[in-house]
């Protein structure tokens, strides 16, 4: 038996055709809270361009080998006021 998990499942295809509607409604009569995605994987990925286009923030990655100095240049940016994501002091240097 397999049940439905907590909160709302999306569902989408390639252009969001008629194997998404499938398997929604087939969740559906199984008790899942079901929504399916409107024009597919197509569509969202012409959202997730339009919601990191410019003049939206800029993401920047910064990687390199151990040692280098990727935390200095993460807090020197923090202290000149940008915003910050430090995945390696989340994990607390334990291997990110």
């Amino acid at each position: 038996d397999v049940r439905a998990p907590p909160g709302r499942v999306g569902v989408y295809c390639w252009r969001g055709g008629l194997r998404s509607g499938a398997v929604a409604w087939l969740l559906k009569r199984r008790g899942w809270d079901v929504a399916v995605l409107r024009g597919g994987h197509r569509a969202y990925r012409a959202h997730l361009r339009d919601i990191f286009a410019p003049p939206n923030p800029r993401v920047v990655v910064v990687g390199g080998r151990t040692g280098v100095g990727k935390t200095r240049v993460l807090r020197a940016l923090h202290d000149a006021g940008h915003q910050v994501l430090d995945l390696e002091g989340l994990a607390e240097h334990r291997g990110s």
